[in-house]
């Protein structure tokens, strides 16, 4: 592959491993040659980053509005596209961002049952144009991923603590996105070791860039 620009988001639910997946990822195409920039939403800047607090942490006895929330991650999205990665496109980099705008359309979207035409206007006017290349979709069965979600390290957000509908949910919308955009969507098997994630992934790399 040639060194130049490229832009991969990798989404899905809660439990699917996309912190392990993006870093297999990023080892293997910088072997391979390419300048990599690792990113993740909503945050990526420190302004980004303080806005993801306010998000994840509202102020005690405060509770966020659903219209409250898509604002707050389309904010961010707009600082971190403006900061980080039109500028590391732009300096022919390869930039793999840990969710993006599905995450919104799902968890901001078909959760929060905000209008989808409004939704879409605020998603495009946070991305500035700026859109994945390919996007790849981790995904495996709820009834499966629970058992990760159980022995998560750490403080849990209230996805992970949700019940089974809302992860059914989540996937369910995930999937119908992927459905939508199948030029710009593969989807993977979570359940498979994440190194034969990240092989089926650099082959989808190399024929997306070499179409480019």
């Amino acid at each position: 592959m040639a060194s130049k620009a490229f832009f991969i988001s990798v989404e899905g639910g809660e439990g699917v491993g996309k912190s392990t997946f993006v870093r297999g990822l990023a080892q293997k195409l910088s072997e391979n040659g390419h300048v990599i920039v690792r990113t993740f939403e909503p945050g990526g800047t420190t302004a980004a980053d303080k806005i993801r607090r306010l998000f994840t942490h509202p102020p005690e006895g405060e509770v966020l509005e659903k219209k409250t929330e898509l604002l707050l991650v389309c904010a961010a999205r707009a600082q971190h596209v403006s900061q980080v990665i039109r500028p590391s496109l732009e300096a022919n980099k390869i930039v793999i961002c840990d969710r993006y705008s599905d995450s919104t359309r799902v968890y901001q979207g078909a959760l929060a049952q905000n209008t989808a035409q409004k939704l879409e206007e605020m998603v495009a006017f946070a991305e500035g144009g700026v859109v994945p290349q390919l996007t790849f979709l981790l995904d495996a069965p709820v009834d499966v991923l629970a058992g990760r979600l159980e022995k998560r390290e750490g403080e849990k957000s209230r996805f992970d603590l949700a019940k089974k509908p809302v992860h059914e949910k989540i996937r369910e919308s995930f999937l119908q996105i992927a459905a939508k955009f199948p030029e710009r969507i593969v989807c993977l098997d979570a359940l498979l070791p994440p190194e034969k994630m990240v092989e089926a992934a650099f082959v989808e790399i190399q024929k997306k860039m070499g179409q480019a």
